[in-house]
């Protein structure tokens, strides 16, 4: 204040020592000077009528700050958020009696008793929140763990419900991945090639010393279910199921009875197939004999550019399949099983090249 009136002063005389002023002019200048004073004077006795409430809150079993805690001062309803560090301060607060209230979500609310605030004081405190011990009622959790981990099976309902004809195209329905050229279909599971996943047919390897099984020469129709063992393969199998192992378990019958199915199929471009079923128990034996024939043609007609219309031929299949089992009734554990499987299939070579019988390639 008396640097500001200083300077005042200083203006007034060097504009009195440049000239002479009217005295109104002088007047002016004096009452302007009481009006700043006064102005300032004013501010600084208004700014002194409040007070000012600072502190931090403490967790009192921790002894740690405690951040997000909402102070309110009443009655003025002015309120605060704690800081990370604990700290508050609520400022421009009227002289009087105060209450302060605290809340925090992992703390009993507090109420602190009234006291006096005076003009211009800054008050200083410490608040200890005591921390909340919620109990709630007892929650039972529960869970279904199925039979054997890392095992998927497929029952003789889902297999008969499928369309697939062999075991390969029933995996690839079911969305197993497998590896073949369009006619063979080798599983792989987990991301390993297909010679390090084990196929066995009622428990007995069809591929012991490694090497991809086609599961397309395995009739679906003579399979009671599919068992798929992925995580812990290796350990129950042996080192050739390392990526995982496929159990077929063929049909069985379950009563002294025989049972004789029959299935014929046709379709497109040729196609037609069938499969027998002849299931058989009595009081000494159980047997099983199954039978399943594929053959397609394959042949369209297509335009050549140079030749004209033309037909592809050379590109027929033909699978078949013969799988017999019996099993001692007294002997459940013990079993005879034979199974033979043929393919033939035609290579018709380039979209474009020409088939007839110079051009013809096969394998068996």
């Amino acid at each position: 204040m008396q640097q500001l009136l200083r300077a005042f002063l200083l203006v007034v005389d060097s504009h009195r020592m440049r000239r002479p002023r009217p005295p109104l002019l002088r007047f002016n200048l004096v009452l302007l000077l009481f009006q700043l004073i006064s102005i300032v004077t004013a501010g600084a006795i208004f700014a002194s009528d409040f007070g000012t409430i600072c502190g931090n809150a403490v967790d009192s079993t921790l002894a740690q700050p405690v951040g997000g805690a909402i102070v309110t001062i009443l009655p003025d309803g002015v309120s605060a958020i704690t800081t990370a560090d604990g700290e508050f301060c609520c400022a421009r607060l009227t002289p009087g009696f105060k209450t302060i209230e605290v809340t925090s979500r992992f703390h009993a609310p507090i109420h602190l008793e009234a006291f006096l605030l005076r003009a211009g004081e800054q008050r200083t405190l410490e608040v200890e929140l005591a921390p909340t011990v919620r109990i709630e009622s007892p929650l039972m959790v529960v869970a279904d763990r199925t039979e054997t981990p890392g095992r998927l099976l497929f029952n003789r309902d889902q297999i008969a419900a499928s369309r697939a004809t062999s075991a390969g195209e029933f995996l690839q329905e079911q969305g197993i991945y497998l590896q073949g050229d369009g006619v063979t279909q080798y599983v792989s599971l987990r991301g390993y090639l297909p010679d390090a996943v084990l196929v066995l047919m009622d428990g007995i390897p069809l591929n012991p010393d490694g090497g991809a099984t086609d599961l397309s020469s395995v009739p679906l129709a003579a399979l009671e279910r599919i068992e798929i063992y992925t995580s812990g393969a290796a350990a129950r199998f042996g080192a050739n199921a390392l990526g995982g192992a496929v159990n077929l378990v063929s049909r069985r019958s379950l009563t002294n009875e025989t049972q004789v199915e029959a299935e014929a199929r046709a379709g497109s471009f040729g196609s037609r197939g069938g499969s027998a079923a002849l299931k058989s128990a009595n009081q000494l034996l159980r047997g099983f004999v199954h039978y399943d024939y594929d053959r397609a043609e394959n042949n369209y007609r297509y335009q050549h550019p140079y030749l004209g219309e033309q037909e592809r031929a050379n590109h027929a299949s033909r699978d078949y399949s013969f799988y017999a089992l019996a099993r001692p009734t007294e002997l459940p554990d013990l079993s005879l099983s034979a199974r033979l499987s043929n393919s033939r299939h035609g290579i018709p070579g380039a979209i474009f090249q020409e088939t007839g019988p110079g051009a013809v390639s096969r394998y068996s």
